[in-house]
């Protein structure tokens, strides 16, 4: 039964990826507020002015047609990444990751943004400090879709065929969304998670970081050894036992694992006996020439 309902749920992924999908939203604030869906594929925006009937809110299910204000509805392609509330009341953006979460509301049923992948619809009621979707309520004070994210972004960094440039992409997002409510009126409200969150963030710019610099260095150094002389043999031999000291805080880290350690060490290795080879010979040439002097 969960295979098959794993199966069903794949589909359903698939099928949001192909097929427009449509968001209804109310807005039972006193002013605008502009709504953004950012998918695998792209922004979708919409701003959404008050509702003029608030009665709305007990009868959605016929709203659009029972009333003369239609419901603003917001239509979007792909896969659901994260959905952005922003508030004319406040410049505190409500900005709630997606990473496949299967939630449900108190019946049981399929709630949050996640109904909106199984139905294709769904509605969303903004208040001034909570967004409900599809029967779920999202708090503007409640980060952990962030803390979800940093999690995501982990396990893509320890997968083996891991896409450096997507992750790249992905954190970029995650660290300017912090950085919006870090310097948001809300942020003093929220100042624990703000920092908790942002120990992981930053831990996840510097891993990136130090996987780009691994790379980098590594194809320096294939390239160099490709031309390697004994004019530039110092100048590459420093730069093998940069990398060298580098490697002996990486072994026993969380960075084993996400960075080929051996190999790197095996290819140093059998670099290093071409650097003394060509030293070795360098010296004996050396010597040559002072004896025939």
């Amino acid at each position: 039964m969960k295979k098959l309902i794993s199966i069903i749920y794949m589909l359903s992924i698939a099928a949001q990826q192909i097929h427009a999908r449509t968001m209804n939203v109310m807005n039972f604030m006193s002013q605008q507020a502009t709504i953004t869906i950012t998918t695998d594929l792209k922004n979708y925006s919409i701003q959404v002015n008050p509702s003029e009937n608030n009665h709305l809110k007990e009868n959605l299910d016929h709203a659009s047609s029972q009333y003369d204000n239609q419901l603003s509805s917001l239509t979007y392609d792909g896969a659901i990444k994260k959905i952005n509330i922003q508030r004319m009341q406040s410049d505190t953006p409500q900005i709630i990751y997606y990473n496949d979460e299967v939630t449900t509301d108190k019946n049981n049923k399929p709630a949050g943004i996640y109904a909106n992948i199984l139905s294709g619809t769904g509605s969303m009621k903004i208040e001034l400090d909570a967004v409900t979707i599809n029967n779920k309520v999202y708090t503007i004070h409640d980060l952990q879709s962030f803390q979800v994210k940093c999690k995501k972004i982990r396990e893509m960094l320890a997968s083996k065929n891991k896409d450096l440039n997507q992750i790249e992409h992905e954190t970029n997002d995650l660290v300017e969304s912090l950085r919006l409510i870090e310097q948001s009126d809300e942020s003093s409200k929220i100042g624990l998670q703000i920092s908790v969150i942002r120990l992981e963030v930053d831990a996840l710019v510097n891993r990136l970081q130090i996987m780009r610099e691994f790379k980098e260095y590594n194809a320096n150094l294939q390239g160099v050894e490709k031309i390697l002389t004994p004019e530039n043999v110092d100048q590459v031999e420093e730069k093998l036992n940069n990398m060298a000291t580098a490697l002996q805080s990486v072994d026993n880290n969380e960075f084993q694992g996400l960075i080929d350690v051996e190999k790197i060490k095996k290819n140093m290795v059998e670099f290093q006996s071409k650097i003394e080879a060509i030293k070795k010979q360098t010296q004996l040439t050396d010597r040559s020439m002072l004896v025939e002097q």
